[in-house]
């Protein structure tokens, strides 16, 4: 259910029902984590979208991708703020 409302843009619900899943054991975590991040990185929630992917332990290709961006995105808030 969290992967259909991720798709469906509705995050914040998204968000929820990840953390819900994340509860059961038979879940991918790592999976769950990188949507749950991919989601805060949707809602401009980057330090939210940071410290999710920063407990995923194996990182593919798509998961160094978006740490990459949100990486850039925290750099850019920091020049803003400065």
């Amino acid at each position: 259910m969290a992967k259909v409302y991720y798709k469906m843009e509705y995050y914040d619900l998204a968000i929820s029902y990840f953390n819900l899943a994340g509860a059961t054991k038979k879940i991918d975590k790592e999976e769950i984590s990188y949507y749950k991040a991919l989601s805060f990185y949707k809602l401009k929630e980057y330090r939210l979208a940071k410290s999710t992917i920063d407990n995923i332990l194996l990182r593919d290709g798509k998961t160094l991708e978006l740490e990459n961006s949100i990486s850039k995105k925290l750099t850019r808030d920091e020049k803003k703020t400065m």
